[in-house]
């Protein structure tokens, strides 16, 4: 891949910060995610990845490697998709996907890969030294206590939660990698968060303290939510509750996840192009074309695309996909805003209710120049849904203020940084959270089809078999279409011979 030189980090388009000092805000932050497209383009190429998140970028690089001429095709002027960091005020902020464990096999591979075992940090509000807030049974105020004490209310209800079979949801899903395997068993099941509730013999007070704890999981309300979504991400943590927060929100990049993603490019042995956002995708006899928004036409003999599923309707393909890509959506609609106040902090973690628009944040880190970095989550139905933060960011410091900070938590805010991802074109939403009655229907649907022709297959965190909506369910999906494309390109190679 011929590059121009830059610096190691430059400006995106993307991604807010409001100053509470000026009332300022300012849009576009710097990363080091930004790269500069590649000298020398050709109109032909064995295979096309479209999309340079995780998953593309894992797929490129692969069939690269494999002696493929491969071209890299993203729509945004940064890499990392759904996940990418920033810098400002002296600290990395992760504006998208952010948590990674060891136990998540394909994105712990990568870190090894590229010697990063070491640069990992744990996220203060989730450790052990933390307390613990949420809502009181009268709602007008917070209960703040140790984790210990948390545990011995919140763990025997998730135990009656998960118990939907008298092996504590075992038989679900046996092998977590393989969900569809056992739709016969978890068919049943296929319910909302709730309706899982009012199935256990439990009090009110106790449903309503059960179901703050799946608000920061699902972004949605427990209405909405689907067990299943919750029960498959369980079953990959070793049924251990603990153990699934652990991996969804407590050790992190150093760093920053766009410096994964920038190692992972550094591999790449092609032609990569940003700023181009496809507008379709037409299979021909022998070849596939991918036309972009400006007017360049490629084409190629395999087609990876790593589309988002809510993006896909803005591409024209040609055959069409199945119905099941244009129907089915996930209901996370929420977001992330970090938060700067001048305050230090104790190490906290703190939920909100439901109704709140805010229904989390915990103290992510110190900041060494004083105060605290916090990280905030919001209800997909609340403020981010009904207006644009960067409009009004103070009406979101209020809430958060209002929605999850006991009252005697002293944080004044000082800036305020974030993405977009419900207003973003090419994500229209967050990460992939399903609701209820999907995965027994559009959602399995995608997963048994996701090789859409002989030269076109559909790779995307939003439908992986394991780690659905996360880091570590990209690189899966990556992984595994680079090998079958890499497959067809042989045996297409050898049946000419």
């Amino acid at each position: 891949m011929t590059l121009r030189g830059m610096p190691l980090a430059s400006t995106s388009t993307e991604g807010y910060c409001f100053d509470s000092a000026t009332g300022v805000t300012t849009a576009g932050l710097l990363t080091e995610a930004v790269k500069p497209s590649s000298v020398q383009v050709d109109t032909s190429y064995d295979a096309i990845v479209i999309g340079a998140g995780f998953c593309g970028l894992v797929a490129a690089r692969d069939l690269s490697l494999k002696c493929k001429k491969v071209l890299l095709l993203e729509a945004r002027d940064r890499i990392g998709g759904r996940t990418w960091a920033v810098r400002a005020h002296d600290h990395v902020y992760e504006l998208g996907g952010t948590w990674i464990h060891w136990l998540q096999p394909h994105v712990w591979s990568e870190i090894t890969r590229y010697n990063l075992t070491g640069a990992i940090k744990e996220s203060n509000g989730m450790t052990k030294e933390s307390v613990i807030s949420y809502p009181n049974d009268t709602a007008d105020d917070f209960v703040v206590q140790d984790p210990e004490e948390t545990d011995k209310r919140l763990l025997p209800l998730i135990a009656k939660f998960v118990d939907c079979d008298g092996e504590g949801g075992r038989s679900l899903f046996p092998n977590p990698y393989r969900p569809l395997d056992s739709i016969h068993v978890w068919r049943k099941w296929d319910l909302s968060l709730r309706e899982r509730t009012e199935q256990i013999d439990m009090t009110p007070k106790d449903r309503e303290f059960l179901l703050l704890f799946f608000n920061i999981n699902c972004m949605v309300l427990p209405a909405v939510g689907g067990y299943l979504n919750f029960m498959r991400l369980f079953s990959l943590s070793n049924y251990d509750y603990n153990c699934f927060m652990a991996q969804s929100g407590k050790y992190k990049f150093a760093d920053g996840t766009s410096h994964l993603a920038s190692c992972i490019l550094s591999e790449f042995r092609g032609t990569v192009l940003l700023d181009e956002p496809v507008k379709s995708v037409v299979t021909t006899a022998d070849k596939v074309k991918v036309e972009t928004r400006g007017g360049k036409v490629f084409d190629a003999a395999q087609i990876i695309c790593t589309i988002p599923l809510h993006c896909l309707s803005d591409v024209r393909f040609d055959p069409a996909l199945p119905e099941a890509f244009s129907s089915l959506r996930h209901p996370n609609q929420g977001g992330k805003v970090h938060v700067r106040v001048q305050e230090t902090m104790q190490d906290w973690f703190g939920m909100g209710s439901e109704k709140a628009s805010v229904v989390a944040a915990m103290t992510e880190s110190m900041n060494p120049q004083g105060g605290t970095h916090l990280v905030t989550f919001a209800m997909s139905d609340g403020i981010i849904a009904q207006h644009h933060l960067r409009e009004n960011p103070r009406a979101y410091l209020e809430l958060l203020q209002k929605d999850v900070l006991p009252t005697d938590f002293k944080a004044t805010p000082t800036h305020m940084v974030w993405h977009d991802w419900a207003r973003d074109e090419f994500a229209k939403g967050a990460w992939a959270s399903y609701g209820a009655g999907v995965l027994s229907d559009s959602l399995g649907s995608i997963m048994q089809n996701t090789k859409v022709s002989p030269r076109v297959v559909m790779a995307n965190a939003d439908w992986a078999n394991g780690w659905v909506g996360y880091i570590d369910g990209a690189i899966e999906m990556g992984r595994k279409y680079a090998h079958e494309i890499s497959s067809r390109l042989e045996e297409s190679y050898l049946s000419k011979l």
